[in-house]
């Protein structure tokens, strides 16, 4: 029912030693009297609305690019590839040559 405290002070379990926060800080919304909340928490939500389509384009537009440079480093593999499987074939034959097939 009680502990004991650093302080050698019995106090009830359960008791906060620091009192809950009450106030949490919030994105306060000014208005005018020409303009309404509503209006306003509109403006806000379009212009979140704006950022995200931008972010998303941004974020299109990088992945669109290392598409394109993947694409371009595998074809370059693609062809040193086919270079060395050329080089091999033409050691072959000239190593079938040698011993007489």
């Amino acid at each position: 029912m009680f502990r004991l405290l650093s302080k050698q002070v019995l106090k009830p379990m359960g008791v906060c030693h620091h009192p809950p926060q009450l106030h949490y800080l919030t994105r306060s919304i000014s208005t005018t009297p020409t303009e309404s909340v509503i209006y306003n928490k509109l403006c806000c939500l379009m212009e979140g609305q704006e950022r995200l389509r931008n972010e998303m384009e941004t974020r299109f537009d990088r992945i669109e690019s290392l598409q394109e440079r993947l694409g371009n480093e595998m074809e370059t593999k693609f062809q040193r590839v086919d270079e060395k499987f050329e080089r091999v074939e033409g050691r072959i034959e000239t190593l079938q040559e040698k011993l007489g097939y």
